[in-house]
């Protein structure tokens, strides 16, 4: 699960040895300090990781800190709150970041409007050729 804070972009998956336990992601060791900081743990450097900064945590302290999240949401837009929140290097970074990914986001619902317009009668989509990705 891919998910953008007021902090910074998390990607969370299950461990691999341990299904209570999730592995807490970011690119930036910034964007993971308030987590780690929550769910008191350290966080853990993998130099040559896809995600180079990592917490281990329980599902319910997870879930206990995506609450907190919510609960502080006190604003009309994300994107501005990037902006007005943290005017650090790495802060307009993570703000251009995001918004990159709206960007996609609206490429995104143009190509699905095409495919499927909301005012069109409902249909079966085409199938859609895949091109297989490799991730490091």
């Amino acid at each position: 699960m891919w998910i953008f804070t007021q902090d910074g972009f998390l990607s969370v998956v299950e461990h691999r040895d341990d299904s209570d336990c999730l592995i807490v992601r970011s690119r930036a060791r910034d964007d993971l300090e308030r987590m780690a900081h929550f769910a008191g743990q350290e966080i853990i450097v993998m130099p040559d990781a896809d995600y180079r900064f990592r917490v281990e945590v329980p599902r319910a302290v997870f879930g206990a800190f995506m609450r907190e999240q919510v609960v502080d949401i006190d604003y009309p837009n994300f994107k501005g709150r990037l902006h007005e929140r943290n005017r650090s290097v790495i802060g307009i970074e993570r703000e251009q970041f995001a918004y990159r990914v709206w960007q996609s986001g609206c490429e995104y619902q143009y190509q699905v409007n095409l495919l499927a317009p909301v005012d069109a009668p409902s249909r079966e989509l085409p199938r859609l050729s895949h091109r297989k990705v490799s991730y490091r």
